[in-house]
């Protein structure tokens, strides 16, 4: 469970290392949390979290080709289940209110598919 006390949903992601491209954290972090690799994968767009209180930027890729690659690197805090949508179901959890809550995710989303 997370802090919440419920599962959600959301995309791959995570802080980009220093000297690190936004392409090339992207590609790592859906390694490291889903197993998969990608052909492609490009910047749709990019929004801050809270630019009343930090310049942090969220970055938006999209990653096209999938396939399986590896075993998953899931940190110890991370409890992470991969789970495969159809864009169908993607947006009608979107549009229910489902188990997407993440204002990240939620973002991110509409820049990749709305």
């Amino acid at each position: 469970m997370i802090p919440i006390g419920a599962e959600l949903l959301e995309l791959p992601g995570g802080l980009i290392d220093e000297g690190e491209a936004a392409k090339d954290s992207a590609t790592r972090e859906l390694i490291e949390e889903t197993g998969y690799s990608c052909d492609k994968i490009r910047i749709v767009n990019w929004f801050y979290t809270w630019p009343g209180r930090t310049g942090q930027r969220n970055f938006v890729l999209l990653a096209t080709n999938l396939k399986a690659y590896s075993n998953r690197k899931v940190d110890e805090l991370e409890q992470i289940k991969v789970l495969r949508l159809s864009r169908d179901d993607l947006l009608k959890e979107l549009k229910t209110g489902g188990r997407i809550k993440s204002c990240l995710t939620v973002s991110a989303l509409r820049e990749a598919y709305l």
